[in-house]
C-alpha cells in the first residue's frame, strides 16, 4: 500500500515537474541535450521538394542541398508541369544522371503541394531502404551551409519528437514598405516559436517553407491531407493528436520570398486564416492540438463582441463606468505590451538595419499593416460563416440562388476556398 502510494506519489510529482517546465519554456526555451542516432553512420535524410513551374531557384536549392550536405538525397516532385514550362525541369533531370543523390519523378496530375509530397512518399516506402528523415521544403527556399545539420541535430535532440521546423527569414525584404513589414512579422513568428518549444507539445506550426519529419510520424499520420488550404498546420496539428511533440530549430536558418503586392498577400492570408479556422473545427474537442490558435481566436472574438456590446450598451443605455475603464485598459494593454515586446526583440532580428529600426519606433507602418491583416481575419470569419451554412442554404432553390450571390460578393472581396498551394 505504501510503496503504491509512494509510486502515485512520484508520478504526480513527475507530471507537475513536466507542467512546469512547460510553463517556465514560454519565457526561456529549455535547453535539451542531443540524442545520436543510433546508426553510427547517421540517419539517412532525404529532401523531398514538390514543384510546378519549376523555377531557377529550385536548381540553385539543389545545388546547396548537395553541396552542402555530404549524405542527402534530394527528390524532385514534377508535379505534372505543362510541356512549355519545362525548361528548368528538363536541366535539373539532366543534373540527376551526373548526380547519384539526386532523382526526380513526375506525378500523373496536378495535385498541388499536400499531393505532390505524398507522392514522393510513397515513392520512398517502396525503396528497399526507406529515410529515416524526410525534409521538406518550398522549391524556391534558400538554405545556408549548416541549414539541414542543425535541423536534423534538433529532430533528434529528443525521441519525441516528430518534425522540427526552420528559422525563417526574408530574402527579398528590401524589396518595397510590405516585404520589409512582412519580414518583421516572420521574425515575430520565430520569436514566437522559440518560446512555444516544448509548451503544449510545441509550435503551433511546422511552416512548409522548411521542416523536417520523422518517417515513422509521417506514416503514423498518413502524410499530408490533399484538398486542405493550409496543410503544414493541418499535419502539426495531427502530429500532436498522435502523441508527438514539434520544435523549433533557431540555429537552422533559411529564407524565401514573401508577397510583394497587397493583392497576392491578402490571397495569402485568406489562405492561412481561412485554412487555420478549419483545423481548429477539425480540432475543437481536442484543443490542446491548437491551443495557441484557440486563445488567439477566443481573445479576439471576445474583444470583438465586448466593443460591439458597449456600443450597443451606448446607444441604448447608460453605460457603466467600470466598463468604459476595462475597455480603455485593455486597448492600451493591447497597444503597449507589444509595442515594447517588438522593440525588444528587435534586438535579436538577424536582418536588422536602421531603416526596420524608424519603421518599428513610427508605430504607425505595422499598426495600418496590423489593420489590413485583422481586416482579412475578420472577413474570413464571415466566409468561414457563411461556408458552414452554406449547405442548409443549398436544400433549396432559393437558398441555393442566395448562397451563390453572397459566394459571389466574398469572392469579389478575395475570398475564396481556391487560393492553394503549388
Amino acid at each position: 500500500m505504501r510503496e503504491t502510494l509512494k509510486n502515485e506519489t512520484k508520478s504526480k510529482a513527475t507530471q507537475l515537474l513536466a507542467y512546469v517546465k512547460d510553463a517556465l519554456n514560454v519565457f526561456y526555451p529549455l535547453r535539451r541535450v542531443f540524442s545520436h542516432s543510433q546508426d553510427e553512420r547517421g540517419p539517412r535524410v532525404v529532401a523531398l521538394i514538390g514543384t510546378y513551374k519549376t523555377k531557377k531557384e529550385t536548381i540553385s536549392l539543389v545545388n546547396q542541398l548537395l553541396s552542402h550536405n555530404k549524405e542527402i538525397e534530394v527528390l524532385i516532385v514534377d508535379d505534372s508541369t505543362p510541356k512549355e514550362d519545362m525548361s528548368y525541369m528538363n536541366k535539373i533531370k539532366l543534373m540527376a544522371k551526373t548526380k547519384k543523390r539526386l532523382n526526380t519523378i513526375r506525378t500523373p496530375q496536378n495535385n498541388l503541394k499536400a499531393g505532390a509530397q505524398n507522392f514522393g512518399l510513397e515513392h520512398l516506402k517502396k525503396q528497399k531502404e526507406r529515410p529515416d528523415v524526410v525534409v521538406t521544403m518550398d522549391d524556391d527556399a534558400v538554405i545556408f551551409e549548416d541549414t539541414i545539420s542543425e535541423l536534423i541535430k534538433a529532430l533528434y535532440a529528443n525521441e519525441r519528437l516528430g518534425a522540427v521546423c526552420s528559422s525563417v527569414m526574408v530574402e527579398n525584404k528590401d524589396h518595397n514598405l510590405l516585404t520589409r513589414l512582412q519580414a518583421l512579422e516572420y521574425h515575430g513568428f520565430n520569436i514566437a516559436r522559440a518560446m512555444d518549444e516544448g509548451f503544449f507539445k510545441g509550435p503551433l506550426v511546422m511552416h512548409g517553407m522548411l521542416s523536417a519529419y520523422r518517417m515513422d510520424a509521417l506514416n503514423e499520420v498518413e502524410g499530408f491531407q490533399e484538398n486542405h488550404l493550409i496543410e503544414d498546420y493541418d499535419i502539426t496539428a495531427r502530429l500532436k493528436q498522435k502523441g508527438w511533440i514539434v520544435g523549433f530549430a533557431p540555429k537552422a536558418l533559411a529564407s524565401t520570398d514573401v508577397p510583394p503586392s497587397l493583392s497576392i498577400l491578402w490571397k495569402q492570408r485568406v489562405r492561412w486564416y481561412l485554412g487555420g479556422l478549419f483545423v481548429v473545427k477539425d480540432n475543437i474537442r481536442k484543443p490542446i492540438n491548437v491551443i495557441q490558435d484557440f486563445f488567439g481566436h477566443f481573445t479576439l472574438i471576445s474583444s470583438y463582441l465586448l466593443i460591439a456590446l458597449s456600443y450597443l450598451l451606448g446607444r441604448y443605455t447608460q453605460i457603466n463606468d467600470t466598463l468604459v475603464t476595462f475597455l480603455i485598459v485593455l486597448a492600451l494593454l493591447n497597444f503597449v505590451v507589444p509595442t515594447i515586446f517588438g522593440i525588444i526583440t528587435l534586438y535579436y532580428y538577424r536582418q536588422r538595419d536602421i531603416i526596420d529600426v524608424l519603421i518599428r519606433l513610427l508605430i504607425i507602418p505595422e499598426f495600418v499593416y496590423a489593420n489590413i491583416l485583422s481586416l482579412v481575419l475578420l472577413g474570413s470569419y464571415f466566409y468561414f460563416v457563411f461556408l458552414g451554412v452554406n449547405r442548409y442554404l443549398q436544400r433549396n432553390k432559393i437558398g441555393s440562388t442566395i448562397a451563390q450571390h453572397i459566394d459571389r460578393v466574398f469572392h469579389s472581396m478575395g475570398f475564396s476556398q481556391t487560393w492553394g498551394t503549388r
